[in-house]
């Protein structure tokens, strides 16, 4: 889920939250580990933000993951928020996972939390005053 603050037409602001579409919100298979994926585009809330936009609008990302944990057949569950301030543009995670031979995969949880740089275009969604529409 994501949340902004947003100017409202008489004055002020309000705290508005939307649901942020995930590449997938259900799993039959818990991976090793898993990185929950939203792709900015058109139709995000996030799209043409930038460092400035969010910190303006004090952005929060709060990341639910609810489970079941074969080996103990329990119910497991996670919640994590994230502030404008852990959102880092331009950086995408590394890989972790490694193929061997016989399709065998290995994850190197010492790179867990690694980004690398990526190449990243700013565009405006009519929300963010500091971007354009080009």
């Amino acid at each position: 889920m994501f949340s902004r603050d947003e100017p409202l037409l008489e004055g002020g602001d309000f705290r508005y939250f939307y649901v942020l579409k995930l590449h997938f919100d259900r799993l039959t298979v818990f991976p090793a580990a898993l990185t929950l994926r939203h792709t900015i585009d058109e139709t995000s809330p996030l799209y043409g933000a930038t460092p400035e936009s969010l910190e303006a609008s004090r952005v929060l990302l709060i990341v639910s993951v609810v489970g079941i944990d074969p080996v103990i057949a329990a119910a497991v569950q996670t919640q994590k928020d994230y502030s404008w301030r852990d959102v880092r543009f331009g950086e995408r995670f590394v890989e972790i996972y490694t193929e061997h031979s016989g399709g065998l995969l290995t994850v190197d949880y010492g790179r867990l939390h690694d980004t690398e740089q990526v190449e990243f275009a700013v565009q405006g969604n009519g929300h963010d005053k500091s971007s354009s529409d080009k």
